[in-house]
């Protein structure tokens, strides 16, 4: 298991140039979402529909990019071919009100991969990137997760640590 920390892009400025809604709770983000030039370029990995369905099941609302009508694009291929590679935001008003819904959007997340690959712990991999507003609005962090989906929980606590502070301790990586 991996965990980095990066910035990321203002998520609300990046949907508002995408002519998207802007996501104000949990969301699914396109995982080329930084880099798409248009709407209709954005692509989700192949996992998101079950993502999206777990995330239902579970009572989690979610507010997607997608205006109203609109179906997301997938990446071609079978979700099995290549480690899954998916981009989850979390509001601070969602981590501030509804602290709870980071570890239960992780926990559906991470049941839904593991599902979906078939594998037994330690087997598989996926790449998770967690996207969070820093305090005080001052900009997004997102951690980026490498390892197997039954991990994937360990970034509920950094998210958290992410929020309140605005950084990650080095040791806690």
């Amino acid at each position: 298991m991996k965990v980095t920390v990066t910035d990321y892009v203002d998520v609300a400025r990046r949907a508002a140039e995408l002519n998207c809604q802007t996501p104000t709770g949990l969301a699914l983000l396109p995982s080329n979402f930084t880099t798409a030039g248009r709407a209709a370029e954005l692509c989700y990995d192949p996992g998101a529909t079950a993502i999206r369905a777990a995330w239902k099941e579970a009572g989690l609302a979610e507010t997607p990019l997608e205006q109203n009508g609109c179906r997301p694009r997938l990446f071609e291929g079978a979700a099995t071919d290549r480690p899954a590679q998916l981009t989850v935001y979390f509001s601070s008003a969602l981590v501030e009100h509804e602290p709870r819904a980071i570890g239960t959007a992780l926990g559906a997340l991470a049941c839904a991969l593991s599902d979906q690959r078939r594998t037994p712990p330690g087997t598989a991999e996926v790449r998770v990137e967690a996207v969070v507003q820093r305090p005080d609005n001052c900009g997004y962090a997102c951690l980026h997760y490498e390892g197997d989906p039954y991990d994937v929980l360990v970034l509920t606590r950094m998210l958290r640590e992410v929020w309140s502070t605005g950084a990650l301790k080095y040791d806690d990586l």
